[in-house]
């Protein structure tokens, strides 16, 4: 699975000294992100945008969308927040799962990346007239 965002990433949009404050659970605390715990909210984040895009782009993508650095990073700080996100966190994993739905359906495309599949087709046939039908069956 890929991570589409980093710490350095979740510092320059949110912070240090929030990410600090989200990431140094344990006493003594030793004031400094924790990496371990920024990766694995970012981990999270990662794996449920791949189960919005799987349905439309092939994974693993060739690069990542800058859209989806910014989802990821929405999404890992609300899990950081835990059980006590504020409303604009809340609000901003809200929108983020919104956009995934978007580009789920293929409203929204993601920049930099090939292989999109195409929309269903109508798909038809062609070849030779049935040999078997109600109508050649009937009275049998």
């Amino acid at each position: 699975m890929a991570v589409y965002a980093t710490v350095e990433d979740m510092v320059e949009r949110f912070g240090e000294s929030e990410l600090i404050q989200l990431s140094d659970r344990l006493e003594p605390y030793a004031r400094v992100v924790v990496r371990p715990v920024v990766d694995a909210a970012l981990a999270d984040a990662s794996a449920e945008i791949e189960g919005y895009v799987q349905s439309r782009y092939p994974l693993p993508l060739s690069s990542t969308p800058r859209v989806l650095t910014r989802i990821c990073c929405d999404l890992a700080r609300k899990h950081l927040h835990r059980d006590r996100p504020t409303d604009a966190v809340a609000k901003d994993a809200e929108s983020a799962r919104q956009q995934l739905r978007a580009i789920a359906r293929g409203e929204l495309a993601l920049e930099g990346t090939a292989g999109a599949p195409a929309p269903a087709a109508d798909v038809r046939r062609s070849g030779p007239d049935r040999v078997f039908s109600s109508d050649t069956l009937a009275g049998l």
